[in-house]
């Protein structure tokens, strides 16, 4: 039996998940198994992996998501540990050493965390890091994925606790992973290792630019009047500011992509309409009529103007 279980869903990853799975293959820590559930994939990335190692439980299923994919990888999983790796992603050679060092030694804690190196399409490394500040009961620095970011490929979690939370929610396009370490944090007390254990990719086929915004907004909306729903013992007020900050946070990001703004704007309104007591968000909104009423009848007089003295 297996220490410990990764789980990776893939779809039509192949050139990517070679160098994810060695990335684990090559681990100081040796006591695992991992799970592969391809998710519906056309490419060659069966026999990428079953090529790869014999630690490798690769299955097959008809496309129905990577949160569907995981739990399916789950409930194969035999280690008394769990964690996570995209096909994308990557660990650092002693990730799981460390982890499983102090999930063996710090019995009172349910999962572990770590900081993270944000690389590009081609690995190399960019000035983001994502880092692992807060250890103990951290809902409320983890439930709106601020201040506290909880990056998937991080965590490793006792697969007890993994299986009071019910696996991830199939329901969810995105913010599945969120989703479930709010859970987590609410049953278990969570480590944070300060150190970078891992690397996370962003390419064209997870950067906020390749993404549909109405989608986004859905999923927000989804995941918001989940924790409203699920959370009730939690203060109101943390959680309505919460939503706020959360939807704010995208919409100044999608307001800013000029083919965006209209959806933009409804991120910003929904910010308000969780928590009115805000100044930036109306500032946004009003942003774009301040530019078309002043600025640009401005810019025009000025250069007609310079016409008429030429």
């Amino acid at each position: 039996m297996p220490t410990v279980s990764i789980v990776i869903p893939t779809y039509n990853r192949a050139s990517l998940i070679k160098e994810a799975i060695k990335s684990i293959l090559e681990q100081t820590y040796q006591d695992f198994e991992i799970i592969v559930v391809d998710d519906g994939s056309t490419d060659n990335t069966r026999e990428t992996v079953i090529a790869l190692s014999d630690k490798i439980v690769y299955v097959y299923q008809q496309n129905q998501g990577r949160s569907h994919a995981r739990n399916e990888a789950i409930k194969l999983a035999r280690g008394k540990y769990i964690g996570f790796l995209d096909s994308d992603d990557l660990y650092l050679p002693n990730k799981l050493e460390k982890q499983v060092a102090l999930l063996e030694k710090e019995l009172d804690y349910g999962m572990v965390y770590t900081s993270a190196i944000c690389i590009d399409e081609k690995g190399n490394e960019t000035s983001i890091v994502y880092k692992a500040t807060s250890s103990g009961r951290i809902y409320r620095e983890v439930a709106f994925f601020y201040p506290v970011t909880v990056l998937l490929p991080t965590v490793m979690i006792r697969a007890e606790v993994l299986a009071k939370l019910g696996g991830f929610d199939e329901k969810m396009e995105r913010f599945e992973d969120t989703d479930m370490w709010r859970r987590a944090a609410k049953v278990c007390q969570v480590l944070a290792i300060g150190e970078p254990l891992c690397k996370v990719r962003t390419h064209s086929g997870n950067a906020l630019e390749g993404q549909d915004p109405f989608k986004i907004f859905n999923a927000l909306t989804y995941y918001v009047n989940k924790i409203f729903k699920e959370d009730r013992d939690v203060s109101s007020i943390f959680l309505h500011r919460g939503a706020a900050r959360f939807c704010l946070n995208y919409g100044r990001a999608i307001i800013l992509q000029p083919q965006w703004r209209a959806i933009g704007r409804k991120f910003v309104s929904r910010s308000l309409k969780y928590w009115p007591f805000q100044i930036y968000p109306y500032w946004l909104l009003i942003r774009r009529n301040i530019y078309k009423w002043v600025i640009t009848p401005t810019q025009k007089l000025k250069k007609n103007n310079v016409k008429s003295k030429q």
